[in-house]
């Protein structure tokens, strides 16, 4: 009951204490990965609302890394469901060729 509240109030420290430097690594490379989906995608895309919804996602995703600097929120059900479900949209569209 008493680590139910207790947070590190950094999600890179938290992940780096609670499951060690290597998850760490993979976990900014997983978003790294994601960062670098959603601008290619914004780049390619040529369906003006995808277009649109990869922008918002620029933006989103290194607003979600850096407020994660100062709170864990995203690992809250409710916030990880919709982060989770985004991730998905933004890693599953497939570019035009």
């Amino acid at each position: 009951m008493a680590r139910a509240g207790s947070s590190a109030h950094n999600i890179y420290l938290h992940i780096a204490a609670e499951m060690g430097i290597l998850a760490l690594a993979i976990a900014l490379w997983f978003l790294w990965l994601v960062f670098k989906k959603s601008y290619d995608n914004f780049v390619k895309e040529r369906d003006p609302l995808l277009v649109t919804y990869f922008a918002a996602a620029i933006l989103f995703v290194p607003w979600v890394l850096i407020y994660s600097l100062t709170d864990v929120a995203l690992f809250d059900e409710r916030s990880f469901l919709l982060f989770i479900t985004s991730v998905s949209l933004i890693l599953a569209t497939k570019n035009p060729d």
